[in-house]
């Protein structure tokens, strides 16, 4: 894809990019599905459950400077009724927008989904081929979508190869987020990262937690903590390297950059240890299996990554390292470290998201919060009194 951007500037112009997502009308929590029948006793309640939530699809897209939608979906979201919805809505507003701008020529115009299972149903991939074809992107499509790449990072990456800020074919991932307007778009992505991360190495800091405790497995504890903490440190630094460019502060974002490939390295070294302890109990030996390669894998990329930079930086000779040129020395030593960061990203976050299967199982509750200010009792989000 990148490639094809550099061949043509106008590309990004042409892309429809689309995305859908759901929205629930009962809350995140169950406690959110409470309902008053008095305004005399506002503590009295009735709780309702559904087996079915009720919530409203919604699909929106973007094409140059034009808003396709948003199209509301009552019912689920079907192969059936996307391939409905691309028939009735999507596609008609498409061709009113190829008819109203004439830089959106019919032949050039591509479209783009994510690896959803709904968009891989047959008769939308038919659909998608009659009326793009060579020129949609998404699972199994002429252009591949991958399936671990974030709608945003791609956005970054394609905007920075369309400035032509980068031009390096594999560039580090941070010089693909370092002048605007891709590091707009990069900063947000990575500090909603971070945020997701944290949370969710903390929620495997309290299930690991729990499984010892049940299992009266004391000896790893103190790992279990020191994991958390290193993992926290990391996600910190994934935070540095989006608010802090390198070209503004060259030497706080290697800093972070440092946090976060070295520190998520030893977190799931450490998170591997962990699970070798409680695989017995909880099973997965085949997922412990990955995980011991995918740490293997970090931690050699991430030192091959930092000596590569080292020595590529100490031979650098040219003006821009974001444009970095065989003849500015230390380009083998660049290719190098950039490939080697990447693969040490990568498997990083192929062992966060190994964590999905296992998050399936777990509820959270929303925090209890107490108010007594001496005129009202403590009141619980449950409802009940104190």
């Amino acid at each position: 894809m990148s490639e094809r951007i550099m061949q043509n500037h106008e590309l990004l112009h042409i892309i429809c990019f689309s995305d859908e997502s759901s929205f629930y009308l009962n809350g995140c929590v169950n406690r959110h599905n409470c309902r008053y029948w008095s305004d005399e006793n506002p503590r009295q309640y009735a709780e309702i459950h559904t087996q079915h939530p009720q919530k409203l699809n919604v699909w929106d897209g973007i094409l140059g400077n034009y808003i396709i939608g948003p199209f509301f979906i009552d019912e689920n979201l079907t192969g059936d009724s996307y391939l409905q919805l691309l028939e009735e809505a999507i596609q008609p507003r498409i061709v009113e927008i190829i008819d109203q701008d004439p830089r959106c020529q019919d032949e050039f115009i591509h479209f783009q989904q994510d690896g959803a299972l709904l968009h891989y149903a047959q008769q939308v991939r038919n659909f998608l081929n009659n009326h793009f074809e060579g020129q949609w992107i998404g699972r199994r499509g002429p252009i591949e979508w991958p399936a671990l790449q974030y709608q945003g990072s791609f956005i970054e990456v394609s905007l920075s190869f369309h400035y032509g800020h980068v031009t390096h074919i594999i560039p580090y991932i941070s010089d693909t987020g370092t002048l605007p307007p891709e590091s707009c778009i990069f900063g947000q992505v990575l500090n909603i990262l971070w945020t997701l991360i944290s949370f969710s190495m903390y929620i495997k800091f309290k299930q690991v937690q729990c499984i010892f405790l049940n299992h009266n497995i004391v000896d790893k504890n103190s790992l279990n903590k020191i994991s958390l903490r290193i993992g926290l440190i990391a996600a910190f630094g994934v935070s540095i390297v989006a608010n802090f460019q390198e070209t503004n502060l060259f030497i706080v974002h290697w800093i972070g950059a440092v946090l976060v490939f070295g520190g998520g390295a030893i977190y799931i070294c450490l998170q591997t240890i962990i699970y070798l302890k409680i695989t017995p109990v909880i099973g997965q030996w085949r997922s412990t299996q990955l995980r011991v390669v995918l740490s293997v894998i970090s931690t050699m990329s991430f030192v091959i990554f930092f000596v590569a930079a080292m020595v590529s930086y100490r031979q650098f000779q040219g003006r821009d390292h974001l444009k970095w040129q065989q003849k500015d020395g230390g380009f083998e030593w660049h290719n190098i470290s950039t490939l080697s960061e990447w693969i040490c990203a990568t498997s990083v976050m192929i062992f966060i998201l190994l964590f999905t299967a296992e998050f399936k199982s777990i509820q959270i509750y929303e925090p209890e919060v107490s108010i007594d200010d001496g005129t009202v009792n403590s009141i619980h989000p449950s409802g009940g009194m104190k």
